[in-house]
């Protein structure tokens, strides 16, 4: 596992945190509080697509174990030349600040009732901040996007969508 480059400082990467959009394969429900969290590029520093394929396999894996409901989803930048593969998570805000930390995440998102707000894992002094509706930072799927995210799609297919329950096997 190869650190490829760094994304900046704190401050730089809290700024850039601020900026981001979302790809979501599926409609999100508004109504329920999820985090989003990703396991690419820990510490802000970036990897190789094999490690980072290893790292959310490790994440997906850890969700499972708990039983949370959980859905696969894209953190990306608007005009789609950084993206990362996320996971939208059904777990209390305390636990997805610990999941983050977990995972060497410096920062997270929490939806509340269709609201987005950045989350701190381990930026000290920074604090929670109100960024928009989550519906406001949302993307359309492009027509490409199965072909840039192969990997991914074979994970989606393990989960259910957030909020409902996965039968028994």
């Amino acid at each position: 596992m190869r650190n490829q480059a760094c994304f900046g400082d704190n401050h730089s990467l809290w700024k850039l945190y601020q900026e981001i959009f979302f790809i979501f394969p599926e409609p999100y429900p508004e109504s329920i509080h999820f985090a989003i969290i990703t396991a690419c590029n820990p510490d802000g520093m970036l990897l190789d697509a094999r490690s980072n394929q290893q790292r959310d396999r490790e994440l997906v894996s850890f969700i499972e174990r708990r039983g949370w409901d959980s859905r696969v989803l894209w953190g990306c930048a608007r005009d789609l030349n950084h993206y990362e593969l996320s996971h939208g998570i059904c777990c209390s805000r305390e636990e997805a600040i610990r999941l983050a930390r977990t995972f060497n995440q410096k920062a997270f998102y929490w939806c509340t009732q269709g609201e987005l707000w950045l989350e701190t894992a381990t930026m000290e002094p920074h604090e929670a901040i109100h960024l928009t509706l989550l519906g406001e930072r949302l993307l359309p799927m492009p027509a490409d996007w199965g072909h840039r995210v192969s990997h991914s799609q074979q994970i989606s297919q393990l989960q259910t969508p957030i909020g409902k329950t996965r039968e028994p096997d």
